[in-house]
Protein backbone atom coordinates (compact mmCIF):
# COMPACT_ATOMS: atom_id res chain seq x y z
CA UNK A 1 0.00 0.00 0.00
CA UNK A 2 1.11 3.60 -0.57
CA UNK A 3 2.54 5.49 2.39
CA UNK A 4 1.63 8.94 1.07
CA UNK A 5 0.57 10.58 4.33
CA UNK A 6 4.01 11.83 5.42
CA UNK A 7 5.01 13.52 2.19
CA UNK A 8 1.54 14.56 1.04
CA UNK A 9 1.12 16.98 3.94
CA UNK A 10 4.14 19.02 2.85
CA UNK A 11 4.61 18.27 -0.82
CA UNK A 12 2.16 20.82 -2.22
CA UNK A 13 3.95 23.50 -0.17
CA UNK A 14 7.17 22.55 -1.93
CA UNK A 15 5.39 22.56 -5.32
CA UNK A 16 2.67 25.23 -5.12
CA UNK A 17 2.23 25.02 -8.91
CA UNK A 18 0.98 21.45 -8.66
CA UNK A 19 -2.03 20.96 -10.93
CA UNK A 20 -5.03 18.68 -10.84
CA UNK A 21 -5.08 15.81 -13.27
CA UNK A 22 -7.52 16.07 -16.14
CA UNK A 23 -10.60 13.86 -15.60
CA UNK A 24 -10.78 10.64 -17.63
CA UNK A 25 -12.58 10.83 -20.98
CA UNK A 26 -15.68 8.96 -19.84
CA UNK A 27 -17.44 9.11 -23.20
CA UNK A 28 -14.54 7.42 -24.95
CA UNK A 29 -13.85 4.86 -22.22
CA UNK A 30 -17.50 3.84 -21.96
CA UNK A 31 -17.55 2.88 -25.62
CA UNK A 32 -15.64 -0.28 -24.69
CA UNK A 33 -17.15 -3.35 -23.07
CA UNK A 34 -14.16 -4.18 -20.89
CA UNK A 35 -10.71 -2.98 -19.90
CA UNK A 36 -8.79 -5.27 -22.24
CA UNK A 37 -10.62 -3.96 -25.29
CA UNK A 38 -9.94 -0.39 -24.22
CA UNK A 39 -6.24 -1.10 -23.63
CA UNK A 40 -5.89 -2.68 -27.08
CA UNK A 41 -7.54 0.33 -28.70
CA UNK A 42 -5.34 2.81 -26.85
CA UNK A 43 -2.09 1.02 -27.76
CA UNK A 44 -2.99 0.76 -31.44
CA UNK A 45 -0.41 2.65 -33.49
CA UNK A 46 2.04 3.14 -30.62
CA UNK A 47 5.66 2.42 -31.35
CA UNK A 48 7.80 -0.27 -29.75
CA UNK A 49 10.06 2.13 -27.85
CA UNK A 50 10.31 0.08 -24.69
CA UNK A 51 14.07 -0.41 -24.99
CA UNK A 52 14.71 3.30 -25.46
CA UNK A 53 12.50 4.04 -22.44
CA UNK A 54 14.41 1.47 -20.37
CA UNK A 55 17.74 3.09 -21.26
CA UNK A 56 16.45 6.58 -20.47
CA UNK A 57 15.07 5.65 -17.05
CA UNK A 58 17.34 2.86 -15.80
CA UNK A 59 20.60 4.81 -16.09
CA UNK A 60 22.10 6.08 -12.79
CA UNK A 61 21.95 9.73 -11.86
CA UNK A 62 24.38 11.81 -13.97
CA UNK A 63 25.11 8.87 -16.25
CA UNK A 64 27.03 9.97 -19.38
CA UNK A 65 24.06 8.75 -21.42
CA UNK A 66 21.75 11.19 -19.63
CA UNK A 67 24.12 14.03 -18.76
CA UNK A 68 24.97 15.77 -15.52
CA UNK A 69 21.99 15.98 -13.17
CA UNK A 70 21.23 17.70 -9.89
CA UNK A 71 19.09 16.14 -7.18
CA UNK A 72 16.02 18.24 -6.38
CA UNK A 73 14.30 16.09 -3.77
CA UNK A 74 14.63 12.71 -2.09
CA UNK A 75 11.49 11.01 -0.74
CA UNK A 76 12.10 7.79 1.25
CA UNK A 77 9.37 5.24 1.94
CA UNK A 78 6.98 6.44 -0.77
CA UNK A 79 5.89 2.90 -1.64
CA UNK A 80 5.80 -0.06 0.71
CA UNK A 81 5.96 -3.58 -0.66
CA UNK A 82 4.27 -5.66 2.06
CA UNK A 83 5.69 -8.85 3.45
CA UNK A 84 4.49 -11.95 1.66
CA UNK A 85 4.66 -15.71 2.00
CA UNK A 86 4.83 -17.50 -1.35
CA UNK A 87 3.17 -20.87 -2.10
CA UNK A 88 6.58 -22.60 -1.90
CA UNK A 89 7.09 -21.32 1.66
CA UNK A 90 9.61 -18.58 0.85
CA UNK A 91 9.05 -15.38 2.79
CA UNK A 92 9.60 -11.83 1.55
CA UNK A 93 9.95 -9.25 4.30
CA UNK A 94 8.39 -5.81 4.00
CA UNK A 95 10.59 -3.41 2.01
CA UNK A 96 10.32 0.19 0.83
CA UNK A 97 10.81 2.13 -2.40
CA UNK A 98 12.22 5.68 -2.48
CA UNK A 99 11.59 8.33 -5.15
CA UNK A 100 14.24 10.81 -6.26
CA UNK A 101 13.50 13.86 -8.43
CA UNK A 102 16.44 15.02 -10.56
CA UNK A 103 17.02 17.61 -13.31
CA UNK A 104 19.66 17.86 -16.00
CA UNK A 105 22.05 20.78 -15.66
CA UNK A 106 22.04 21.42 -19.41
CA UNK A 107 19.07 21.44 -21.83
CA UNK A 108 18.08 18.02 -23.11
CA UNK A 109 18.64 19.05 -26.75
CA UNK A 110 19.49 22.72 -27.48
CA UNK A 111 19.02 22.12 -31.22
CA UNK A 112 15.26 21.48 -30.86
CA UNK A 113 13.01 24.22 -29.41
CA UNK A 114 10.78 21.67 -27.71
CA UNK A 115 13.74 20.12 -25.88
CA UNK A 116 15.85 23.23 -25.32
CA UNK A 117 15.18 22.98 -21.60
CA UNK A 118 16.22 20.68 -18.75
CA UNK A 119 14.86 17.17 -18.62
CA UNK A 120 13.50 15.98 -15.29
CA UNK A 121 13.47 12.38 -14.12
CA UNK A 122 11.38 10.99 -11.26
CA UNK A 123 13.28 7.82 -10.35
CA UNK A 124 12.32 4.92 -8.10
CA UNK A 125 15.02 3.16 -6.09
CA UNK A 126 14.92 -0.01 -4.03
CA UNK A 127 15.27 1.16 -0.44
CA UNK A 128 14.87 -2.24 1.17
CA UNK A 129 14.51 -2.37 4.92
CA UNK A 130 16.61 0.74 5.58
CA UNK A 131 14.55 3.43 7.35
CA UNK A 132 16.15 6.23 5.32
CA UNK A 133 17.42 6.83 1.79
CA UNK A 134 20.29 9.30 1.45
CA UNK A 135 21.84 11.35 -1.36
CA UNK A 136 24.73 8.90 -1.41
CA UNK A 137 22.29 6.00 -1.82
CA UNK A 138 20.71 7.79 -4.77
CA UNK A 139 24.01 8.59 -6.49
CA UNK A 140 25.24 5.02 -6.20
CA UNK A 141 22.00 3.19 -6.94
CA UNK A 142 20.30 1.98 -10.09
CA UNK A 143 16.68 3.00 -10.75
CA UNK A 144 14.08 0.21 -10.86
CA UNK A 145 11.61 2.45 -12.65
CA UNK A 146 10.64 6.02 -13.23
CA UNK A 147 9.39 8.61 -15.64
CA UNK A 148 10.90 11.56 -17.49
CA UNK A 149 9.18 14.85 -18.13
CA UNK A 150 10.11 17.96 -20.04
CA UNK A 151 8.16 21.16 -20.51
CA UNK A 152 5.40 20.08 -18.13
CA UNK A 153 4.51 16.74 -19.74
CA UNK A 154 5.57 13.14 -19.21
CA UNK A 155 7.32 11.78 -22.30
CA UNK A 156 8.97 8.55 -21.09
CA UNK A 157 8.02 5.87 -18.56
CA UNK A 158 9.68 2.58 -17.69
CA UNK A 159 9.27 0.11 -14.82
CA UNK A 160 11.27 -3.04 -14.20
CA UNK A 161 9.17 -6.16 -14.80
CA UNK A 162 9.45 -7.21 -11.15
CA UNK A 163 7.68 -4.05 -10.02
CA UNK A 164 4.82 -3.79 -12.51
CA UNK A 165 2.31 -4.87 -9.88
CA UNK A 166 -0.08 -7.76 -9.44
CA UNK A 167 -1.31 -7.58 -13.04
CA UNK A 168 1.95 -9.26 -14.03
CA UNK A 169 2.92 -10.76 -10.65
CA UNK A 170 -0.37 -12.25 -9.48
CA UNK A 171 1.24 -14.43 -6.81
CA UNK A 172 3.74 -11.85 -5.56
CA UNK A 173 1.37 -9.26 -4.02
CA UNK A 174 3.43 -6.35 -5.36
CA UNK A 175 1.70 -2.95 -5.67
CA UNK A 176 2.02 -1.20 -9.01
CA UNK A 177 5.10 1.01 -9.18
CA UNK A 178 3.71 2.59 -12.34
CA UNK A 179 0.56 3.71 -10.52
CA UNK A 180 2.65 5.11 -7.66
CA UNK A 181 4.81 7.10 -10.07
CA UNK A 182 1.76 8.48 -11.85
CA UNK A 183 0.09 9.53 -8.59
CA UNK A 184 3.32 11.13 -7.39
CA UNK A 185 3.91 12.94 -10.70
CA UNK A 186 0.39 14.33 -10.53
CA UNK A 187 1.15 15.89 -7.15
CA UNK A 188 4.21 17.70 -8.51
CA UNK A 189 2.39 19.15 -11.47
CA UNK A 190 3.13 16.72 -14.33
CA UNK A 191 -0.21 14.99 -14.79
CA UNK A 192 -0.06 13.36 -18.19
CA UNK A 193 1.32 12.80 -21.63
CA UNK A 194 1.49 15.79 -23.94
CA UNK A 195 -1.62 15.99 -26.14
CA UNK A 196 -0.92 14.43 -29.53
CA UNK A 197 2.36 12.87 -28.43
CA UNK A 198 3.05 9.65 -30.38
CA UNK A 199 6.47 8.75 -29.02
CA UNK A 200 5.31 6.69 -26.07
CA UNK A 201 5.99 2.99 -25.84
CA UNK A 202 3.16 0.49 -26.09
CA UNK A 203 3.74 -0.59 -22.51
CA UNK A 204 3.30 2.99 -21.27
CA UNK A 205 0.08 3.44 -23.21
CA UNK A 206 -1.20 0.12 -21.91
CA UNK A 207 -0.44 1.13 -18.33
CA UNK A 208 -1.98 4.58 -18.87
CA UNK A 209 -5.12 2.99 -20.32
CA UNK A 210 -5.48 0.69 -17.29
CA UNK A 211 -4.98 3.68 -15.02
CA UNK A 212 -7.65 5.72 -16.83
CA UNK A 213 -10.04 2.75 -16.86
CA UNK A 214 -9.82 2.49 -13.07
CA UNK A 215 -10.43 6.23 -12.71
CA UNK A 216 -13.44 6.02 -15.03
CA UNK A 217 -14.90 3.17 -12.99
CA UNK A 218 -14.60 5.27 -9.82
CA UNK A 219 -16.28 8.21 -11.58
CA UNK A 220 -19.18 5.94 -12.53
CA UNK A 221 -20.04 4.84 -9.00
CA UNK A 222 -22.97 7.11 -8.16
CA UNK A 223 -26.31 6.52 -6.42
CA UNK A 224 -29.06 5.22 -8.68
CA UNK A 225 -31.76 7.90 -8.82
CA UNK A 226 -35.40 7.10 -9.66
CA UNK A 227 -34.93 8.64 -13.11
CA UNK A 228 -31.89 6.51 -13.81
CA UNK A 229 -33.73 3.45 -12.53
CA UNK A 230 -36.57 4.12 -14.99
CA UNK A 231 -34.02 3.84 -17.81
CA UNK A 232 -32.31 0.81 -16.27
CA UNK A 233 -35.71 -0.91 -16.24
CA UNK A 234 -35.80 -0.56 -20.02
CA UNK A 235 -32.52 -2.36 -20.61
CA UNK A 236 -34.14 -5.70 -21.52
CA UNK A 237 -36.17 -3.95 -24.22
CA UNK A 238 -33.14 -2.01 -25.40
CA UNK A 239 -31.11 -5.21 -25.64
CA UNK A 240 -33.87 -6.88 -27.67
CA UNK A 241 -34.01 -3.88 -30.02
CA UNK A 242 -30.23 -3.98 -30.49
CA UNK A 243 -30.44 -7.73 -31.13
CA UNK A 244 -32.98 -7.19 -33.90
CA UNK A 245 -30.72 -4.65 -35.64
CA UNK A 246 -27.76 -6.99 -35.31
CA UNK A 247 -29.67 -10.05 -36.56
CA UNK A 248 -30.77 -8.15 -39.66
CA UNK A 249 -27.21 -7.07 -40.48
CA UNK A 250 -26.16 -9.09 -43.53
CA UNK A 251 -22.63 -8.67 -44.87
CA UNK A 252 -22.71 -11.88 -46.86
CA UNK A 253 -23.16 -10.36 -50.31
CA UNK A 254 -22.45 -7.27 -52.40
CA UNK A 255 -25.75 -5.71 -51.42
CA UNK A 256 -24.65 -4.90 -47.88
CA UNK A 257 -26.99 -2.02 -47.01
CA UNK A 258 -24.35 -0.43 -44.79
CA UNK A 259 -21.68 -0.38 -47.52
CA UNK A 260 -19.06 -1.92 -45.28
CA UNK A 261 -19.93 0.34 -42.37
CA UNK A 262 -21.21 -0.56 -38.92
CA UNK A 263 -24.61 -0.54 -37.25
CA UNK A 264 -24.08 1.70 -34.23
CA UNK A 265 -26.37 4.40 -35.66
CA UNK A 266 -29.25 1.93 -36.09
CA UNK A 267 -28.77 0.48 -32.62
CA UNK A 268 -28.82 4.01 -31.16
CA UNK A 269 -32.00 4.83 -33.10
CA UNK A 270 -33.61 1.60 -31.86
CA UNK A 271 -32.81 2.51 -28.26
CA UNK A 272 -34.41 5.93 -28.73
CA UNK A 273 -37.52 4.20 -30.12
CA UNK A 274 -37.72 2.02 -26.99
CA UNK A 275 -37.57 5.09 -24.75
CA UNK A 276 -40.39 6.88 -26.57
CA UNK A 277 -42.57 3.75 -26.88
CA UNK A 278 -42.69 3.60 -23.09
CA UNK A 279 -44.12 7.12 -22.83
CA UNK A 280 -41.63 8.26 -20.20
CA UNK A 281 -41.15 12.03 -19.71
CA UNK A 282 -37.76 11.85 -21.37
CA UNK A 283 -36.03 13.81 -24.13
CA UNK A 284 -33.79 11.43 -26.08
CA UNK A 285 -31.82 11.49 -29.29
CA UNK A 286 -28.78 10.12 -31.03
CA UNK A 287 -25.33 11.66 -30.75
CA UNK A 288 -22.66 11.24 -33.41
CA UNK A 289 -19.03 11.96 -32.61
CA UNK A 290 -15.50 10.66 -32.79
CA UNK A 291 -14.52 9.00 -29.50
CA UNK A 292 -11.46 7.10 -30.63
CA UNK A 293 -13.62 5.77 -33.50
CA UNK A 294 -16.61 7.13 -35.40
CA UNK A 295 -19.56 6.20 -33.23
CA UNK A 296 -23.22 6.98 -32.55
CA UNK A 297 -24.94 6.56 -29.19
CA UNK A 298 -27.82 8.08 -27.18
CA UNK A 299 -28.20 10.99 -24.79
CA UNK A 300 -31.34 11.42 -22.70
CA UNK A 301 -32.66 14.05 -20.29
CA UNK A 302 -35.21 13.70 -17.48
CA UNK A 303 -35.83 16.92 -15.56
CA UNK A 304 -32.38 18.04 -14.38
CA UNK A 305 -30.62 14.70 -14.97
CA UNK A 306 -28.74 13.74 -18.11
CA UNK A 307 -27.77 10.24 -19.24
CA UNK A 308 -25.33 8.67 -21.66
CA UNK A 309 -26.77 5.41 -23.11
CA UNK A 310 -24.83 3.04 -25.33
CA UNK A 311 -24.03 -0.49 -26.41
CA UNK A 312 -20.21 -0.52 -26.70
CA UNK A 313 -19.39 -1.22 -30.33
CA UNK A 314 -16.60 -3.62 -29.35
CA UNK A 315 -19.36 -6.11 -28.45
CA UNK A 316 -20.74 -6.55 -31.95
CA UNK A 317 -18.31 -5.13 -34.54
CA UNK A 318 -14.62 -4.75 -35.21
CA UNK A 319 -12.82 -2.32 -37.45
CA UNK A 320 -12.22 1.41 -37.53
CA UNK A 321 -13.36 4.68 -39.06
CA UNK A 322 -16.25 3.90 -41.40
CA UNK A 323 -15.32 0.27 -42.14
CA UNK A 324 -16.58 -2.43 -39.78
CA UNK A 325 -17.01 -6.18 -39.73
CA UNK A 326 -19.74 -8.05 -37.90
CA UNK A 327 -18.61 -10.11 -34.93
CA UNK A 328 -20.44 -13.43 -35.35
CA UNK A 329 -22.86 -15.07 -32.93
CA UNK A 330 -23.40 -12.11 -30.62
CA UNK A 331 -26.30 -12.33 -28.16
CA UNK A 332 -27.07 -9.06 -26.39
CA UNK A 333 -27.99 -8.99 -22.71
CA UNK A 334 -29.45 -6.16 -20.60
CA UNK A 335 -26.03 -5.75 -18.98
CA UNK A 336 -24.62 -4.76 -22.39
CA UNK A 337 -26.66 -1.55 -22.24
CA UNK A 338 -24.48 1.05 -20.52
CA UNK A 339 -26.34 3.92 -18.82
CA UNK A 340 -24.25 6.57 -17.05
CA UNK A 341 -25.16 9.96 -15.55
CA UNK A 342 -23.97 13.12 -17.31
CA UNK A 343 -24.74 16.84 -17.32
CA UNK A 344 -28.35 17.53 -18.31
CA UNK A 345 -27.23 20.68 -20.11
CA UNK A 346 -24.64 18.78 -22.13
CA UNK A 347 -27.14 16.07 -22.95
CA UNK A 348 -29.69 18.58 -24.24
CA UNK A 349 -27.01 20.28 -26.34
CA UNK A 350 -25.80 16.96 -27.73
CA UNK A 351 -29.11 15.46 -28.77
CA UNK A 352 -29.32 15.28 -32.54
CA UNK A 353 -32.92 14.88 -33.64
CA UNK A 354 -32.04 15.11 -37.33
CA UNK A 355 -29.39 12.40 -37.47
Amino acid sequence: MLSFRTWLETYQQVFPFASEEDPPDLKRIRRFKNRDNYVRAMTRGARDTENAARVMISKPISSPWVGEEEILDIHPNVLTIPGHTFPNGNVREEVSIAFVHVRTVEPANPNQPKYNKPRYRLLAFYQGRNPTFTKNDALNGFPIGGLAHIGGYIDTVWVDDEFKGTDTNKTANIPSLYKSLREFAKKIGYPSLEPGDDLTSKSYRAAQAKYDWRRAQRESVRPVTPHRQSLLNLRPQMAAAAQEVYDNWDQSDEFDEYGGGGICQDIAAAIVDVIYRNNLPIEAGTVAASCGEQHVWVNAVIDDEGFDIDVPYSIYETGGGYTWQKIPNVVFSPEDIVIHPMSATDARNNINYDF
